[in-house]
């Protein structure tokens, strides 16, 4: 029972120290965004345009590989067997 004790308390403080570090990250986040709230808009945005961007090349390169499979497919039904 000793060894289950020294256990659960190892895990219990390697989850608080997580935890403690976690939280740590989050308020010098929030801190860096109170400080400079400009500058985080401005990550988020370039975030956001950045997502459309990716989505709409994404679109286009499924658009084309639609078409190439569709020509594909008309210049083998094309083919006489």
């Amino acid at each position: 029972m000793k060894n289950l004790s020294t256990i659960l308390a190892s895990v219990s403080l390697a989850l608080n120290a997580a935890f403690g570090v976690g939280a740590y990250v989050v308020y010098e986040k929030a801190k860096a965004v109170l400080e400079d709230p400009k500058g985080f808009v401005t990550e988020v945005v370039k975030d956001q345009i950045k997502a459309k961007a990716e989505a709409k090349v994404q679109a286009t390169i499924d658009e084309k590989k639609a078409e190439a499979k569709e020509a594909l497919r008309s210049k083998l039904s094309a083919l006489p067997f």
